[in-house]
């Protein structure tokens, strides 16, 4: 609309008069164009056009807000991807969602939901983020997003799980190993976190892994219940418990694995969750336990079998690998009170078994007993004393055998962890003696595993050195140390070849019936300290270990003088050799073997003692390590998968005592 000019001209005079004095028209015609006007006013040259030049200048230009829309945007949607949030929907809705998952989901969609510091409550837990040890991954066998560990690294959830004295929440963890580890164990870590009323932490409780964790195997499920009612449980729970949230891990050293959900459930011990049906059918039946308070339906056959288990006596049977028993007691079957059954056969030609109730047995005595060749004891008058086996001459004696009993459970590996414990100098903390205890529970595996082969073996990663003095097979026996070789609590003695420090572990393999040229093994765990040249970690002239050489590379010498020098592709962890052909040998580095082609030629003749710290040649002590070995044996022939359960057991038990 044009400007009028029906206002009083005095009141527009100055105004006016300024249009005239810069030539925009006389006063009388009492009009002028708002074009004209908007024009003057948007002018550069006016301070009212050069403000609003710059604000154009701001949201146009390259750097301008407007530009910068998309990438906000962008950086915005990855905020919320990392943060478990939709993409441009509500936050406020998101952000319930979100909290939602905290007790269960799959943590890759909800990294910020899950925390590494299980310490800390729920208030003052630090989100999980990618950092360190843990990335997010969208590729494995999962098919979708997971949490991937690489390495060393612990996660659990926020938010903890309230428990109550009348229920049962189930877990079930997807999980899948993505690289498998050549320095450290290949076992997922399944547990729980534990937590007072008050929010403050307790504990862990560990899950029962199962097997290693392998790439091959893709993606592993795994069940587990959580009760306060024990015999419900999968795990015990430390006393107090009142919160709990689950807990995955890694502990390989190279490795990595990922976790693609944990999923929740909860039941009722009152109600069952076939109570959800209909009590309708006539033909079913109930249960009432009250040990659990647990309320179970069950077809008339199932009935039938609760009730033949009532009656008839079980019998779960353990069967030992054949083993050659030397003229040492072992101790063969545990103090059992559920043992009602079992059979032990002297398989050999030659040779007279002990067999000792109660204690270790002596030739003729009254609690002892004597089997030849092809004979065999039985126990069907379910005989619940330990049971220890010896042979009457340095002749080994092929043993076979087998025992029943009524609980399903082994305890010989409690037993040889309680008689090894004893015999420590009573130092250990909790922490310690559970590692401790767990390390041969695992090597024993219920008497298939590689503790039954080995002649002699010493934990030297011990609390001090009298318990790494402490032979773990061979009662009585103890390490003889020369030159006061440092000892380093829970890592084992530290070689100084400057000190020629040493020790002897009053072992003489030549005079061993249960070994021989063509039939032993002998292997050190040690740290990662690079080897000098030459030098031996442990050895008797033809048998001797290397390890950590340059390269990197292992050494051995297996019936012979002449050193093999084998690459390794690592150091630390299991350095290891085992023979029982005449032209070859096998070598053993963590989880790898392969074979070392040597004739045997000699098995130390001249009676060498083994020493640690050294080899031990014609000339005495020689060839001294720089390294620091924390676990060494020596044994009749193991396979490739019993000097790999060495090598995982030792890792695991490492980590426990925190080294």
């Amino acid at each position: 609309m044009p400007m009028t000019t029906d206002l009083p001209v005095g009141d527009l005079y100055e105004f006016i008069g300024d249009f005239r004095l810069n030539g925009d028209g006389p006063p009388t015609t009492g009009r002028m164009g708002l074009a004209r006007l908007q024009e003057i006013l948007l002018s550069s040259t006016s301070p009212v056009g050069a403000l609003l030049a710059n604000i154009t200048g701001r949201l146009t230009t390259a750097e301008g807000f407007t530009n910068q829309i998309t990438g906000i945007a962008s950086r915005v949607t990855t905020l919320e991807g990392l943060a478990g949030i939709s993409p441009g929907t509500d936050l406020a809705a998101d952000g319930t969602a979100v909290r939602a998952t905290r007790y269960w989901g799959r943590p890759g969609e909800a990294m910020r939901t899950w925390t590494a510091d299980l310490s800390k409550s729920a208030k003052e837990a630090p989100p999980l983020t990618v950092t360190g040890a843990f990335s997010v991954t969208t590729d494995g066998p999962g098919k979708g997003p997971a949490i991937r560990i690489t390495g060393e690294g612990y996660i659990t959830t926020i938010a903890k799980i309230h428990l109550d004295d009348d229920e049962v929440v189930e877990l079930t963890y997807r999980q899948a190993r993505r690289i498998n580890s050549t320095t450290g164990s290949n076992t997922a870590v399944n547990e729980v976190a534990c937590y007072r009323a008050d929010g403050t932490f307790i504990t862990t409780a560990a899950f029962n892994s199962g097997p290693d964790l392998l790439v091959a195997e893709g993606l592993r499920k795994s069940t587990y219940r959580v009760s306060l009612v024990a015999a419900l449980s999968s795990v015990a729970l430390p006393a107090g418990t009142c919160f709990f949230s689950p807990l995955f891990g890694g502990r390989a050293g190279n490795g990595a694995i990922e976790i693609t959900s944990i999923d929740r459930s909860t039941q009722s011990l009152t109600s069952a969750p076939e109570m959800a049906d209909a009590i309708a059918p006539e033909d079913r039946l109930f249960i009432f336990d009250d040990s659990a308070k647990l309320i179970k339906k069950l077809s008339p056959l199932l009935l039938a079998q609760y009730v033949e288990n009532l009656i008839v006596e079980k019998r779960f049977r353990f069967y030992q690998e054949p083993t050659l028993i030397g003229p040492e007691p072992k101790l063969w079957w545990a103090n059992d009170l559920f043992r009602n059954g079992g059979e032990i056969t002297h398989t050999g030609q030659t040779g007279t078994l002990l067999i000792g109730y109660g204690k270790p047995p002596v030739a003729y005595s009254a609690h002892s007993k004597t089997l030849g060749p092809g004979d065999w004891e039985s126990f069907r008058d379910g005989s619940q004393q330990a049971i220890y086996l010896a042979s009457a001459d340095t002749t080994p004696i092929p043993v076979y055998s087998f025992f029943t009993n009524t609980s399903g459970v082994n305890p010989i590996g409690d037993a040889i962890a309680d008689a090894f414990l004893a015999r420590l100098s009573q130092t250990q903390n909790t922490a310690e003696r559970a590692a401790t205890r767990a390390l041969i529970k695992r090597l024993y595996a219920d008497g298939v595993g590689p503790y039954r082969r080995f002649r002699t073996a010493y934990l030297l990663a011990g609390r001090d050195p009298a318990s790494s003095r402490v032979d773990m097979v061979r009662e009585g026996k103890l390490l003889t140390l020369v030159n006061d070789p440092l000892h380093i609590s829970n890592r084992g003695f530290q070689g100084n070849p400057g000190a020629s420090a040493y020790f002897d572990l009053n072992y003489v393999p030549a005079t061993d019936s249960g070994i021989g040229i063509n039939n032993h093994a002998m292997g050190v765990y040690s740290d990662t300290t690079v080897e000098a040249t030459g030098a031996f970690a442990m050895g008797a002239q033809n048998m001797a270990i290397g390890v950590n050489r340059s390269g990197p590379a292992g050494t051995g010498r297996s019936g012979s003088v002449s050193t093999d020098v084998v690459t390794t592709g690592g150091r630390g962890g299991l350095f290891a050799l085992s023979r029982n052909a005449a032209d070859k040998y096998r070598y053993i580095y963590g989880q790898t073997a392969q074979d070392v082609s040597r004739t045997t030629t000699a098995f130390n003749s001249a009676n060498f003692s083994m020493l640690g710290l050294c080899n031990n040649g014609s000339t005495g002590p020689t060839a001294f390590t720089q390294t620091i070995p924390r676990f060494m044996f020596v044994s009749e022939y193991m396979t490739d998968a019993e000097l790999f359960i060495v090598d995982s057991a030792m890792a695991e038990y490492m980590t426990a005592v925190g080294a």
